[in-house]
């Protein structure tokens, strides 16, 4: 029987632990179909840089399991090409979290209330990969073309 997602969100993982259980996965097919989609926006650099910040954002799902996490724009359009290959992503998720790991595409935009929660959740976020990482979520470590990068 697989474990709960709490379960394994809560197993007190070290940051060594979460960043292997993290880099277990393999990304290949999402750069290569950004790469393929897109290839003057999804580059070599563009696509190393996307991958290494989707796969931070996940070790900030298993290290604080009970936060709403909210990522940037280049790592929820990495996350989406993830999510489109349901087989794998559901394997994915499965292995790393115990169950999926759903995205909620409307949060934010359910009225002022809703944006409310998500510009906190993002603020939280921010402050965690800060603390985590050692290094602020957008910035120079995490390029951003938007002029809203959340």
């Amino acid at each position: 029987m697989e474990p709960s997602l709490a379960t394994v969100r809560n197993e007190n993982l070290t940051m060594t632990q979460a960043v292997a259980r993290i880099a277990s996965v393999d990304l290949a097919p999402v750069n290569e179909k950004l790469r393929h989609g897109e290839p003057s926006r999804w580059d070599t650099t563009t696509l190393v840089q996307a991958e290494a910040a989707y796969r931070k954002f996940l070790v900030l799902h298993l290290l604080h399991g009970r936060e709403t996490l909210v990522p940037n724009f280049q790592i929820d359009d990495y996350w989406h090409q993830h999510i489109l290959d349901t087989r794998k992503y559901v394997s994915d998720c499965l292995t790393l979290f115990g169950d999926v790991l759903h995205h909620d595409p409307m949060f934010g935009m359910r009225g002022d209330e809703d944006r409310q929660a998500n510009l906190a959740a993002f603020e939280k976020t921010k402050l965690l990969w800060q603390q985590t990482f050692g290094e602020p979520l957008l910035g120079e470590a995490n390029p951003c073309s938007s002029t809203d990068c959340r």
